[in-house]
């Protein structure tokens, strides 16, 4: 075929070139983003530290194991790659739902009590962020761990709420961030802890007093992500 003959092609071949320069980059951009093409090193090894978290923790036992839906595991790609206990306190009785997972960061990050819990006999409260004591020995950075907190108030028995504290983490300090997608972008995958409990009027968080009694035991069972 004579360069006269191809002129008229031009335009069209310069055109497929983009479709596919631009489809393979938006590719490579979700794979990257969903963790699609990622190579999870010492993914196993982690999850299974993260089991061996013990069923007692100070006044802390186990009175329950939970099983999360299979759908929600499905979607955050986290089978065998979390715990989900109930403990109770052998002192004062109080009782807390425990999970923490170990996954994708663009898939467990966005799963929050503000999309995953509610309902029409629930009202949400104002997220509000709080700190803890850093929990990581000799380390040089601030010393605190930042959680999200969030009630709802079930209107059914006028003004108990659920309560949920939760954070994410990279393997050393648990973060509060508004968006923890972005925040930690650089990671493969993340650790998400979340504690639940119920609050009576003008009564104490039980889980507040989980994660300050127990945070330290719990970093001994995590790993540096990658």
């Amino acid at each position: 075929m004579s360069t006269d003959q191809l002129s008229p092609l031009r335009p069209l071949f310069i055109g497929l070139g983009v479709v596919v320069a631009l489809t393979l980059a938006v590719t490579i951009y979700c794979g990257a983003y969903t963790q699609r093409f990622a190579n999870f090193r010492d993914i196993d090894a982690s999850r299974e530290k993260l089991k061996d978290i013990p069923m007692e923790i100070g006044n802390w036992v186990v009175k329950n194991e939970i099983i999360l839906e299979a759908d929600s595991v499905r979607d955050m790609q986290i089978e065998n790659g979390y715990i989900a206990r109930q403990y109770e306190n052998k002192e004062t009785r109080e009782q807390v739902n425990f999970v923490m997972m170990l996954g994708p960061t663009g898939r467990v990050v966005v799963h929050t009590p503000e999309i995953c819990f509610g309902g029409r006999n629930y009202q949400q409260e104002p997220k509000e962020s709080f700190s803890l004591p850093g929990t990581i020995p000799d380390d040089e950075k601030s010393g605190e761990e930042k959680f999200w907190n969030v009630r709802f108030v079930n209107r059914a028995t006028q003004g108990e709420r659920t309560s949920f504290h939760y954070a994410v983490s990279s393997g050393d300090y648990w973060t509060a961030v508004e968006n923890p997608r972005y925040e930690f972008r650089r990671f493969l995958y993340v650790y998400k802890i979340q504690v639940q409990a119920i609050v009576s009027r003008g009564g104490t968080d039980p889980a507040k007093d989980f994660l300050t009694d127990t945070l330290p035991t719990i970093r001994q069972y995590m790993s540096p992500c990658r």
